[in-house]
């Protein structure tokens, strides 16, 4: 299957990419669309780097994009993960769904339940919260078993996990897994 991911969030784009590819699943991961003309799509390239950031005093190693315009072929994919609020400059999850969704099946990925119902009422297929999500990548194919090495990676996504985990014991779960 082609599958198109829209996602801004470095940490989640990388998990989501690397389970579909390891189901066999050929992605192209976009971290925002700009425009749709037709059946073509201007998307913004998942490009950037790690840079030191200090706030109050802690510096940690956060992801900054650097994304340039790319033109995807939207009649090419079968299927298409879309996240809720994609990287600034981009139109909104709920727009896109409404833009892509009679040329791709479109799955709705958000943290808020709020955004994945205007996703489901823009035409999404199907939606499922980020923290459900990775519990099924988690379950299924540990962190560990994955190319997460970096310590600043590491860092981000645990960083990504407490800011999406609203259920202490899956927190505790995928904060395990990460460091197995």
């Amino acid at each position: 299957m082609n599958i198109l991911l829209i996602e801004d969030d470095p940490c989640f784009g990388r998990l989501i990419k690397e389970w579909s590819e390891r189901h066999g699943h050929t992605v192209t991961w976009i971290v925002g669309v700009k425009a749709v003309n037709g059946k073509a799509a201007v998307g913004m390239s998942p490009k950037g780097a790690y840079q030191n950031y200090t706030f109050a005093g802690k510096t940690t190693a956060t992801w900054f994009w650097n994304p340039e315009d790319v033109t995807v072929d939207l009649s090419k994919f079968d299927l298409a993960f879309v996240d809720g609020q994609p990287e600034k400059g981009s139109l909104l999850g709920p727009e896109i769904v409404s833009l892509i969704g009679e040329i791709i099946h479109c799955m709705g990925v958000s943290s808020f339940a709020s955004i994945n119902d205007k996703m489901v009422s823009a035409g999404a297929i199907y939606v499922i919260t980020k923290p459900d999500l990775l519990v099924v990548i988690v379950g299924e194919m540990p962190i560990s078993k994955m190319d997460f090495t970096d310590p600043a990676l590491q860092a981000e996504m645990a960083e990504f996990a407490k800011d999406h985990f609203r259920d202490g014991a899956l927190l505790e779960k995928f904060e395990a897994a990460l460091h197995a």
